[in-house]
């Protein structure tokens, strides 16, 4: 599929593979071998095209196309199969494409009170969930120990940045490591934004687009919950989106039961967008307003506990938003 021009919108798309509207679509391209998926507008409506790329693009899609396939070069690969496979292989395919993402941040640092060095066991996971939202910055949550974290100031000494510098570590391979500057704290929303604080690019790997959830959209998600002699391990639970009407926080509700180390875990959608990331539990974060009474709270609390669990996901839009303003209106150019 040749494309000439910088962006390409996905109603284009489907009407050239008579697809329908609900259809969920990727494109990507090959750069030294690796394959690389385009970025989308943050209605997810556009593809953002790189400009110095003149080879074919590949099309992926969750449903058969009406027009038959035979201009995607090399139609039979795995990347360009149809995406009607059940959905614990889509979850076995996203999880083993996306695991490389996962980071976590130590709980042994200064940041957190903790003098202790983080552990030198390369292979021990130990921290909570962080995940790269582009080439210099990650997500992860802002409540629990995450509260004692403070945002960076430019022209503060290392004593004054104590709690505003952070390491963290890649699950799959904790030898790589970086230090982060905390640029937002939203504890509103429950999330926290670190950067790079070399400022340089050091995620080969991140969530190349970012989008509100769609209702009863299907996701993965990853998480650190399981944990063994060997410290923390990277699981991943699918759910789907109960409902795209936020509550007084602005957080969804998804139904994929979490556990503790789970907080601040990507959710990914099938077309690789991070829809948002979970950061509690509906049994510890029962739905109460701004203004309740003591009967209300008993109550929540007794149907809480005593029903099945369910997710509140902060959505990625909202991260990505702020994001955004820091970097343009915030960080030193």
């Amino acid at each position: 599929m040749a494309l000439a021009q910088n962006s390409i919108s996905k109603s284009s798309i489907l009407a050239a593979f008579l697809l329908s509207a609900e259809t969920i679509v990727s494109l990507s391209y090959k750069l030294n071998g690796l394959l690389i998926f385009c970025e989308m507008n943050t209605v997810g409506n556009l593809f953002f095209l790189p400009t110095d790329h003149h080879d074919d693009y590949y099309l992926e899609a969750n449903r058969i196309p009406s027009r038959p396939a035979s201009s995607l070069k090399g139609s039979s690969d795995e990347h360009h199969q149809n995406r009607s496979e059940s959905p614990r292989i889509l979850d076995e395919r996203l999880a083993m494409e996306l695991r490389n993402r996962l980071f976590f941040i130590p709980k042994a640092q200064k940041a957190f009170d903790n003098p202790e060095k983080p552990s030198e066991n390369e292979n021990e996971i130990e921290g909570g969930v962080v995940s790269p939202i582009s080439p210099r910055a990650a997500v992860t949550y802002a409540h629990r120990s995450h509260r004692l974290l403070r945002v960076f100031n430019e022209g503060g000494n290392l004593q004054e940045n104590e709690h505003a510098i952070v390491e963290i570590r890649q699950c799959d391979n904790p030898s790589n490591r970086h230090n982060m500057k905390v640029i937002v704290i939203d504890a509103h929303h429950d999330f926290v934004i670190l950067h790079s604080i070399i400022d340089c690019e050091i995620f080969d790997d991140y969530a190349f687009s970012s989008r509100p959830p769609r209702d009863f959209e299907r996701f993965l998600g990853f998480d650190l919950s399981y944990k063994n002699h060997e410290g923390q391990q990277v699981t991943h639970r699918s759910g789907r989106i109960c409902s795209v009407v936020a509550d007084h926080r602005g957080r969804m509700l998804a139904s994929a039961s979490i556990d503790g180390g789970d907080s601040g875990g990507p959710c990914y959608a099938e077309d690789r967008s991070l829809i948002g990331i979970m950061v509690s539990s509906t049994t510890t974060d029962p739905l109460l307003g701004q203004e309740y009474d003591c009967d209300t709270i008993e109550k929540e609390l007794r149907d809480a506990s005593g029903s099945p669990a369910d997710t509140w996901i902060t959505p990625g839009h909202i991260i990505i938003e702020a994001f955004r303003y820091v970097l343009h209106h915030v960080l030193p150019e």
